[in-house]
Order: C-alpha cells, then sequence, then structure tokens
C-alpha cells in the first residue's frame, strides 16, 4: 500500500501554496511575514534558475516584481503584502532590499 500522500505537497515533496486545502491550514502554523518570505524566496530561486541557464553564470543580483509577489500572495488569500516589507525577515534575515516596485536579492 503507498504512503499517503498530504495534498499540502506536489509529488516531488515540495510544498504546493496553491491548493486551497493547504493554505487554510498553512496560514493557521505561520504567519503572514514567514509565508510570504517562501513565496519570495521561491520567486528569487526561479529567476536565478533562470538567469543562470540564460547567460551561464550565477548573477550578483536579482531582482523581483512586486507585483509577482503580491500575485503570488493572492493565491493564497494574503491581500496586503505592504507590512511584510518592513518586517525584521525582509530586511534582516534575508536581507531583501525594496527599490521602487521591485524587490533585489544580492548574492555579492
Amino acid at each position: 500500500m503507498p504512503p499517503l500522500r498530504s495534498p499540502c505537497l506536489s509529488k516531488d515533496r515540495s510544498l504546493n501554496c496553491a491548493s486551497p486545502f493547504c493554505s487554510k491550514y498553512l496560514r493557521v502554523a505561520k504567519d503572514n511575514d514567514e509565508v510570504l518570505a517562501f513565496l519570495l524566496g521561491n520567486l528569487i530561486k526561479d529567476r536565478v534558475r533562470y538567469l543562470t541557464v540564460k547567460n551561464g553564470a550565477q548573477p550578483d543580483s536579482v531582482s523581483v516584481r512586486v507585483e509577482e509577489l503580491a500575485r503570488k500572495a493572492a493565491e493564497i488569500d494574503i491581500h496586503d503584502v505592504q507590512p511584510f516589507f518592513s518586517s525584521p525577515l525582509f530586511v534582516k534575515v534575508h536581507r531583501y532590499q525594496r527599490k521602487g516596485d521591485s524587490i533585489v536579492k544580492s548574492f555579492v
């Protein structure tokens, strides 16, 4: 008998935040800042992978538009991302920078 699979995990065992079942319970365990940091981290990783393949080297920095994060957050019923930008998780832990309508992560 195969093991039961959580609806919050995709086949490759990564978190499936788009699942309506998952978003309801994910928000119970973590506050919005942690969820937004997770979503932003995934957007940053995807951008790094894309630029690495495109240019043949890892970039020194990448940027993600605020509206991309807001769109991902809205999928799991987080409709206000502005408080996240002043949170310690955004500024101190992950060291993101907000520049206009973009979020920048530097690797140097």
